[in-house]
């Protein structure tokens, strides 16, 4: 598409210049064009004698002959075929030129239209709206926030927590049991909620109690705009053991964003 966009706007360019070249031969030939006879001729001198003469009437009337063209022998004149021999070069000479100046307005047009495309798009943020040093035992609220500057058509978004061993990393793979939650219009600073429900067990607790695990919370909403589909990654994570270092980094390297369909492959960002 853009490719396409690029090779229509350099042959508009290049048309506008050759028809100002043309325009600029035009007007040098017209220059160097002998003056035309008054088409209105001289008129015959009326006199009383002849005002009524029908013969004089006839005879004036064929007088008036038009002028021939002024330009019948120009294409064979030394300077029009030199014109001409100008032309040509000129269009040759500015063809790369036409094709650089095309080239710089299109990616300064594609650049402010990116620029306002960020400017105005939605942006959607998913965030643990409470996690504390109190262990959520059955549900992990969560908000969608848009803090862009247009409504979201659709959102959709899914999510998971889990225990995870201070010694291992979350599995980003979709696993049966995930928070799936469809939305429609999400407006500028609007803000919906979206629980993801656990209910940890009572071994889960004692490991996170312990220090021996982490929670975490994470997924990926798709969403979609007047600008098209985004997405953003998400993933937060909590140890109840300050004196315990967990493996937490690929958590860290999840978030992200990115536009069009969400990449299938769900591993960590690099």
């Amino acid at each position: 598409m853009d490719n396409k966009a690029l090779a229509d706007f350099i042959r508009t360019e290049f048309s506008k210049l050759k028809n100002s070249i043309d325009k600029l031969v035009i007007r040098i030939a017209s220059l160097h064009t002998p003056g035309k006879q008054d088409s209105a001729g001289i008129a015959p001198q009326s006199d009383a004698n002849n005002e009524n003469d029908p013969a004089r009437r006839e005879s004036a009337f064929h007088a008036q002959v038009p002028p021939a063209p002024g330009n019948t022998q120009q294409s064979n004149n030394p300077w029009y075929k030199t014109l001409n021999g100008w032309k040509t070069v000129l269009e040759i000479a500015a063809l790369p030129f036409a094709i650089s100046y095309a080239v710089v307005t299109y990616f300064q047009w594609k650049d402010l239209r990116d620029h306002f495309e960020i400017e105005q798009r939605a942006w959607i943020k998913v965030e643990c709206s409470l996690l504390g040093e109190e262990i959520p035992r059955t549900t992990v609220p969560m908000k969608i926030t848009n803090f862009g500057k247009s409504p979201t058509l659709r959102v959709v978004v899914i999510g998971r927590s889990a225990v995870i061993s201070n010694n291992n990393s979350p599995s980003f793979q979709p696993q049966k049991g995930d928070m799936l939650a469809h939305f429609a219009s999400l407006f500028p600073n609007d803000t919906i909620p979206f629980p993801i429900n656990h209910v940890l067990s009572e071994i889960e607790i004692s490991s996170l109690t312990r220090g021996d695990s982490y929670l975490a919370i994470f997924g990926q909403a798709a969403y979609v705009d007047q600008f098209g589909w985004h997405w953003t990654r998400f993933c937060t994570w909590k140890g109840y053991d300050p004196n315990v270092i967990v493996q937490a980094g690929p958590c860290v390297t999840w978030n992200g964003v990115g536009d069009g369909t969400p990449p299938k492959d769900i591993s960590p960002q690099k």
